[in-house]
């Protein structure tokens, strides 16, 4: 009987008292949750609003109770007071009738909203804290099914003006040393996109990680010019990136920029999917055939070639085919750029 060897895996895991391979997101999201709440206090600023509901309610069910006429008949009575009255409901269904009950209610009436307004203003800062750090490029970018774009240059532009077609509604995050500042300018740039930044080196994994790379529909890698970076390693330092993103996700599909040909061959090891020399072609690594055809046509038109006439359209342009394209009787080829030996 044939059985899935992923299967197999989790079954073995659960034996052992792990977890299955395939909750592990959902437990590492529960505990970061967990850290951020007890590192910002708001655990123990729970546990006083909720601990003074009990305990007032609990006091003024004490004091009341000895009154036959009284509202307060059970433990309950005196909980539903409390949440009603901190919630500001006001039902006026309960309400304490002696002086000393009176007393109570006014400490806790005093006390809560000021245990209140603490809270609330605790959650607020939290979520403001989380939206300065990522603007800053310093917060955990949780997301699915998302590019990640590595390193900056004069050319990334044309790969995001690419990317707002092939990944139109999906999340982009980019990776880089740049300035919060100038990552605002980009994000201004380019409206229809939903970026993201991750501030920091894409040759670590920790960073990557950060940018949730394992769960990526694709990484794209740039020769990086950001945060003091030069042009004399960025080719070494792409294939450092390709390899820790390969090792995080082997299956992401990785598109690299190369500065120099013969860096190609190093960047085929690092099994990255596909190399192109940096230049104006770097727009085309996101993979957008209308890019492609754009920039093909923009050229021949400047060279005065008339890809099409009359009523007939111009065409598909296929850039660099592969081995096993066969040119029809209808195709017209182009050579640039290389050499042409004739026997």
């Amino acid at each position: 009987m044939n059985t899935n060897p992923k299967n197999e895996s989790a079954r073995e895991s659960a034996k052992r008292g792990g977890t299955p391979r395939i909750a592990s997101p959902i437990v590492a999201s529960m505990r970061r949750v967990a850290r951020e709440t007890s590192r910002s206090g708001l655990v123990a600023l729970f546990a006083a609003f909720f601990g003074a509901i009990v305990a007032f309610g609990l006091i003024v069910w004490a004091i009341e109770r000895a009154d036959p006429a009284g509202s307060f008949s059970s433990p309950f009575d005196g909980l539903w007071w409390a949440v009603v009255t901190l919630a500001t409901v006001g039902y006026g269904d309960k309400y304490p009738a002696s002086v000393l009950g009176k007393a109570a209610a006014m400490a806790f009436m005093i006390g809560g909203f000021v245990l209140s307004a603490i809270v609330s203003g605790t959650v607020a800062s939290i979520f403001v804290e989380r939206r300065i750090r990522e603007g800053k490029g310093l917060q955990d970018i949780r997301l699915k099914g998302h590019v990640v774009v590595c390193g900056w240059n004069v050319h990334a532009d044309a790969v995001l003006d690419g990317l707002e077609t092939e990944a139109r509604g999906a999340p982009i995050v980019l990776i880089n040393g740049l300035e919060p500042e100038r990552f605002e300018a980009i994000k201004a740039g380019h409206p229809d996109l939903d970026l993201r930044f991750v501030r920091g080196d894409h040759t670590l994994e920790s960073v990557l990680r950060k940018a949730s790379v394992q769960q990526c529909r694709s990484c794209i890698l740039l020769p990086d010019e950001s945060g003091g970076s030069g042009e004399a390693n960025a080719d070494e330092r792409t294939r450092l990136a390709a390899l820790a993103v390969k090792s995080i996700a082997r299956d992401v599909a990785v598109r690299a920029a190369i500065l120099k040909a013969e860096s190609e061959q190093h960047l085929r090891r690092a099994e990255v999917d596909d190399v192109v020399l940096h230049g104006e072609f770097t727009g085309f690594l996101s993979d957008s055939s209308g890019a492609i055809d754009d920039f093909i046509k923009r050229k021949f038109a400047e060279a005065a070639i008339d890809l099409g006439s009359g009523d007939k359209p111009a065409g598909k342009a296929r850039l660099a085919p592969g081995p096993d394209y066969v040119i029809g009787g209808t195709d017209v080829a182009f050579v640039v750029g290389g050499s042409v030996t004739h026997g």
